[in-house]
């Protein structure tokens, strides 16, 4: 309903201006999901700027509610998240209509990671800049990893330029 519309734009759209406006066009945005209303706000307002930058949702295996939603082609509901997670943030029971509708226009890919790769994912952060990743910030840094290391540039291109 309306309050879903709201929440699908009003997260995301904020966060994601001025990244937009400080920044080149980059090849990638890896946004982590829960509910999805961040990625839809972050997708709304990067496919409306640069249409050609990929957006590239990000979810622990544990919790992959978008991505089986969108493989279906419809919302699924899940009672919730169930066990201990290390991602506990980003497990949620589902995901709005409105919000889905964003996403399954406007995101170009879900990758789905796994609890070992986001804990590397926090301490690699860590290592890199003594800043403490919250598990759920984490996922994105964790699909960007595992994309990188699956398709690493061609020698002769210029780097790619992503952002998690």
């Amino acid at each position: 309903g309306a309050a879903d519309a709201q929440r699908a734009q009003s997260p995301g759209t904020p966060l994601a201006r001025p990244g937009v406006a400080e920044s080149g066009r980059p090849d990638g945005v890896f946004v982590s999901v829960g509910g999805g209303s961040l990625l839809a706000g972050v997708a709304s307002v990067l496919k409306s700027t640069w249409p050609a930058t990929k957006v590239i949702a990000v979810e622990p295996r544990s919790a992959d509610l978008l991505s089986r939603s969108l493989m279906v082609g419809t919302r699924i509901t899940d009672g919730g998240p169930a066990g201990e997670k290390a991602a506990e943030g980003v497990a949620v029971g589902q995901i709005g209509p409105e919000v889905f509708r964003i996403c399954d226009a406007l995101v170009d890919e879900v990758m789905l990671v796994d609890e070992r790769e986001i804990a590397a994912a926090v301490r690699d952060v860590f290592l890199d800049t003594r800043a403490v990743l919250e598990p759920a910030g984490a996922v994105s840094v964790a699909g960007l990893k595992q994309y990188v290391a699956r398709r690493p540039p061609a020698p002769s291109a210029p780097p790619p330029a992503f952002v998690a």
